[in-house]
Formats: C-alpha cells, sequence, structure tokens
C-alpha cells in the first residue's frame, strides 16, 4: 500500500498542475505551459515518471525470476518491456514510417492511411510477440501462479484503453480545444493512474516477502 500511496499521491500533483497551468493559459493568466509540466507532452514529468514505474517493475519481475524461475513471470515482463520500449522509443511510429518508405505504400493510399496501417502492423508484430511469451507462460505454470497473471495483465489492458482508445479519440478532437484538453487528461492521466496501479500490484505480488507469505 505505501507503493501505491506514493505512486497515487505523485500522479495527482502532477495531474492537479497540469489542470491548474491548463485553465490559467486558457484565461491568458499565464503565457507559457512548459513541457515539462504537461502530461501530455513526451518527456514531460508524467511521462518520466511513468518510465520510473515501468523500469522499477521489470526490476520486481527479474528479482522474481531469478529468485523462482517463474515462466509466468518472465511472459508478464516480455509484455511489459515490448510496452516500454515502443512507448520510449516510438517504435510503433518509426516502424511505420520504415513500412511506408521500404514497400512505398504512398504510391497506392493516402499517408494517413500508410501511417494508421502501418502502425498496426507495427503494434501487431510486438502484440506477437508479447502473445507468444505469455502463452508460454501461462502453459508452464501452476493454477495459483496463473491467478497472480491475471491481475497484472487486467491493469494493462485497463493502461492500452488509455493509450490506444482514448488516444484515438484525442486525436479527433479539434486542437487546443476544451474537449481535446479533457480527452488528453483522461488519455495521460489514466495511463498514470493505472501504472501506478500495476507498479503496486507487481510489487505486493511478486516481491520476496509477498511471495514467502503465500494466498
Amino acid at each position: 500500500m505505501r507503493t501505491l500511496r506514493l505512486a497515487l499521491g505523485l500522479d495527482a500533483v502532477l495531474i492537479g498542475v497540469h489542470v491548474a497551468l491548463g485553465l490559467m493559459v486558457m484565461r491568458g493568466a499565464v503565457g507559457h505551459w512548459p513541457d515539462l509540466l504537461n502530461i501530455t507532452r513526451d518527456w514531460g514529468a508524467g511521462e518520466i515518471f511513468n518510465y520510473v514505474k515501468w523500469a522499477l517493475i521489470l526490476v520486481a519481475l527479474i528479482g522474481h525470476i531469478r529468485r523462482s524461475r517463474d515462466p509466468g513471470a518472465a511472459g508478464l515482463a516480455l509484455l511489459f518491456a515490448l510496452a516500454l520500449l515502443d512507448d520510449a522509443l516510438q517504435l510503433h511510429e518509426r516502424g511505420a514510417t520504415a513500412l511506408i518508405e521500404g514497400l512505398a505504400l504512398y504510391r497506392f493510399l493516402d499517408l494517413e492511411t500508410s501511417v494508421i496501417l502501418g502502425e498496426f502492423a507495427v503494434w501487431a508484430a510486438l502484440g506477437m510477440i508479447a502473445l507468444a511469451g505469455l502463452v508460454a507462460g501461462w502453459a508452464h505454470v501452476d493454477p495459483r501462479r496463473r491467478e497472480r497473471m491475471i491481475p497484472a495483465l487486467l491493469i494493462f489492458g485497463a493502461v492500452l484503453i488509455c493509450a490506444v482508445v482514448i488516444d484515438a479519440l484525442h486525436g479527433l478532437a479539434a486542437d487546443r480545444s476544451l474537449r481535446a484538453g479533457l480527452i488528453g487528461i483522461a488519455e495521460d492521466g489514466g495511463e498514470m493512474v493505472f501504472l501506478s496501479l500495476l507498479l503496486a500490484y507487481i510489487r505486493g505480488t511478486y516481491a520476496p516477502r509477498a511471495i514467502a507469505a503465500g494466498p
């Protein structure tokens, strides 16, 4: 619970500062909104904190894997590592660009359609790799370890909804509109909160003391 309180507390501060600055910009009280304090910006404080959470999640899982040789935890670690790499290195965006240029999709499709297809192709490839690891891990663990995997996958699903579904809705909203701002808070703020929940669950479930305590 301590991990959850600390993570959610910092999330609340970052989201609160974001909302306050957004309102001040809308009212003309301030003319500059630093990217560092904007949770929707790449490499802002919110995103950096998310990367810290991913790193702590992977450290906890890797430590557990080294102690117990748990294939299920290895499957989760692969999934989360791919998610972190895709977000931090923008693999789906760079991969889509490579596909568009390599296959000359622009000759047959408009740019927007080409980008969408390219990104989905990269996501599908990453998803297949992650799914293979999860299926292999699931098949080689007992029911008790499978039960530990399920909440982590459900919370990760919530992260995906924020990062993909709400992100798509964000793209449909008019730029710099109130609607876009609210959707952006739901997207990035939701991702921050669910990552905090995931971090707390992983640390609480796969830490040595949690394993020793048993179900």
